[in-house]
C-alpha cells in the first residue's frame, strides 16, 4: 500500500519522482517521512508476456534531477532484464537434454574436470539450439577461447593442478555469462561458448566480461601464482543467412 513500486508497476512508462517533498502524491508517504527517508525515486516496470512482474528502480535519500536521457538509459536496462527473463524461460535445450539421457549417458556428454559440456555434448546441443534459433529468427553467436598461462609454469601445471586450473577458468567463464548460455570444454585448452538470441553488441559485451573476469585476478594453485592468458575469437550470424557451423 505504501510502496513506490506499487505505483510504478501499474504503468508501462517509468515513474519518476525527483523530489518527494515537493510531490503532493508522495510527501506524506511513510517511506518519505520515516525510514528510509526517500527523496528520489525512478522505477521502470519489468514486463514478460504482457504482464508487469516488477520494477527496476533507483532510490535515493536526496533529490536528484532525472533527464530524458536518464529515462532512456533506465528503459534500456529494463529491456535487458526483460530479455534475460525471456531467455531463461525459452532456452530449454540444455535442460531437455539432461532430462532425456540416463546418468551414464550424461557423463559421456560432460567434461569431468570442469563440469562443462564436452565436444559430444556440444554437438548435440548446438544442433538443437541452431534449429530453435532458425525457427524463431533469432541471431546466435560463438566465442572460442584458447586459455593458457606463463610458459615457465608448464612443468608445474600438470595432473591435478592442471585440472584445478581449468576448473577455475570454467567458473570464471560461467560467472561472466547469462544463465542459459552454453559453455563447452574442447580438447586441450580450448573453451567454446554458444550464445543463443545474441546480437553482435551483446556478444562483444559478454566477451569483454569474460576477458575481464579471467585476467583480473591471478590464480593461486599448488603454491604457484598463475596469470591466465586468453586468445578470443567471436562470430555472430547477425545480418547473415548462416545457420550452421562446424568445429
Amino acid at each position: 500500500e505504501i510502496s513506490f513500486c506499487a505505483h510504478a508497476i501499474l504503468g508501462r512508462e517509468a515513474l519518476v519522482v525527483q523530489y518527494t517533498l515537493e510531490d503532493e502524491d508522495y510527501v506524506d508517504n511513510p517511506l518519505v517521512i520515516g525510514e528510509p527517508f526517500i527523496r528520489f525515486y525512478a522505477g521502470q516496470p519489468i514486463q514478460l508476456d504482457a504482464v508487469n512482474l516488477g520494477t527496476l528502480c533507483l532510490i535515493d535519500s536526496r533529490p536528484r534531477r532525472f533527464s530524458e536521457t536518464d529515462k532512456d538509459t533506465l528503459n534500456s536496462l529494463a529491456l535487458w532484464v526483460e530479455n534475460e527473463l525471456k531467455l531463461s524461460l525459452y532456452s530449454v535445450s540444455q535442460k531437455e537434454l539432461m532430462e532425456k539421457v540416463t546418468s551414464l549417458q550424461r557423463k559421456s556428454l560432460v567434461d569431468s574436470d570442469t563440469g562443462c559440456w564436452n565436444q559430444k555434448g556440444l554437438d548435440k546441443l548446438a544442433s538443437s539450439e541452431m534449429s530453435r534459433a532458425r525457427r524463431n529468427l533469432e541471431t546466435v553467436a560463438l566465442i572460442l577461447m584458447e586459455v593458457g598461462y606463463q610458459p615457465e609454469l608448464s612443468k608445474f601445471i600438470v595432473g591435478t593442478t592442471r585440472q584445478m586450473f581449468y576448473k577455475a577458468i570454467a567458473q570464471r567463464i560461467r560467472r561472466s555469462l547469462r544463465p542459459h548460455d552454453m559453455v563447452a570444454k574442447l580438447k586441450e585448452n580450448y573453451f567454446l561458448v554458444f550464445l543463443g538470441d545474441c546480437n553482435n553488441e551483446m556478444a562483444t559485451t559478454l566477451t569483454q566480461r569474460i576477458l575481464r573476469n579471467i585476467s583480473v585476478e591471478r590464480l593461486r594453485l599448488s603454491d604457484k601464482t598463475i596469470k591466465p592468458t586468453v586468445k578470443v575469437g567471436v562470430t555472430c550470424n547477425e545480418e547473415t543467412d548462416i545457420w550452421s557451423f562446424t568445429l
